[in-house]
């Protein structure tokens, strides 16, 4: 009949438009889905090039080609005056200016903390003065407040006048700009990144999107920070890799794989740079290599320990030797935060003369 034969052909159209649509979602899919570099050995240029390809929830592209950076602005300049260029050189590819953006947000994200910590310290201090009755006593310490209170006082007002007229940006706004940062090539940035350091603890909840990114690109990162021989997140990759149980661990070892031969020769690897010192340098940290060493060593197989010395002779010939400068220090694999300097410098100005400044 007819009818039928035109009913069955309307059919046949309909099923096969909706499987060539379900194979073009299917297609679609496949292209967006973030790929974990798996390092099997020592994670070399292949695995960070594939971490520099994952794209995190909610993050700008990140230009291919980072372009050459210029020289930055002041460390003195309003944030307000130079936030805009920073973020336009930033999203044309310059390394350092995204690095300097990540890094100039973090420190203004410690406005209102700081002030809370600043009104908290004095409402004790207040309530403690009110506590002594002996009037010389009380001068003394009214004295002390007023002098410690001038020195809070000027940190403060100068993060404020910093920062002023600049909205905070949220913890995840900020660790996207590491991330985006990183992966332009910033050695800051990568170390920030790498190590957890670009996420804060007190608001992880609100960035688990981004940590299941961070985790699969973490392992790659880092070692590539390692392997320009950065004795810091050498260390974080050891402590990371380490099977022994500790109390508190990175982000950085929450996201690596135990594996006690890794962390037996990166811990042997940073005992070499310690010889090369003159002796009796960073005793403390001697200390602490020795004990790990020896505790791993005693644990690990003789095949595991054959292992490591294969990993630290052949895996890492290539790296360039580890700089334990004498400001370098370790916490149990942690990190203190990058200098706003450490992203490059303006001409004339270095982190040694001005320490304090985050």
């Amino acid at each position: 009949m007819p009818f039928s034969k035109n009913l069955l052909a309307k059919a046949l159209t309909l099923v096969l438009v909706l499987v060539l649509a379900a194979g073009v979602v299917v297609w679609l899919r496949s292209g967006d889905a973030p790929r974990s570099p798996q390092a099997a050995g020592v994670p070399g240029e292949e695995a960070v090039s594939a971490a520099q390809t994952t794209r995190a929830a909610g993050a700008p592209p990140v230009s291919a080609k980072p372009i050459a950076p210029a020289p930055l602005p002041s460390l003195q300049a309003p944030l307000a005056l130079i936030v805009d260029d920073l973020k336009a050189r930033s999203d044309a590819g310059d390394p350092d200016a995204a690095c300097r953006l990540a890094a100039e947000l973090l420190y203004c994200s410690h406005r209102n903390m700081q002030r809370a910590s600043f009104d908290r310290w004095l409402a004790e201090r207040q309530s403690a003065l009110a506590s002594i009755t002996a009037p010389e006593t009380q001068r003394e310490a009214a004295e002390n407040i007023e002098r410690e209170m001038t020195v809070r006082e000027g940190v403060l007002d100068q993060l404020t006048r910093h920062c002023e007229g600049v909205p905070a940006g949220t913890p995840n706004d900020i660790a996207l700009q590491w991330r985006r940062a990183a992966l332009l090539g910033s050695p800051a940035a990568m170390r920030q990144y790498a190590s957890g350091n670009a996420f804060r603890w007190g608001s992880l909840m609100d960035s688990l999107p981004l940590l299941a990114t961070y985790r699969a690109e973490a392992e790659a990162m880092a070692t590539g920070v390692a392997r320009q021989g950065d004795a810091a997140m050498l260390m974080a990759l050891a402590s990371g890799y380490d099977p022994m149980a500790t109390q508190s661990r990175s982000l950085l070892a929450q996201s690596l794989r135990p594996d006690g031969a890794r962390a037996l020769a990166m811990y042997q690897r940073a005992q070499g740079a310690l010889d090369r010192l003159p002796e009796g340098a960073m005793a403390p940290l001697r200390r602490q290599l020795a004990a790990r060493t020896s505790a791993l060593d005693s644990m690990l197989s003789p095949a595991e320990r054959v292992r490591a010395q294969r990993l630290l002779e052949e895996g890492m010939a290539s790296w360039a030797p580890p700089v334990l400068g004498e400001d370098f220090r370790n916490q149990a694999g942690g990190q203190a935060d990058v200098h706003r300097l450490a992203c490059g410098a303006p001409p004339g100005e270095s982190v040694r003369r001005r320490p304090s400044q985050g």
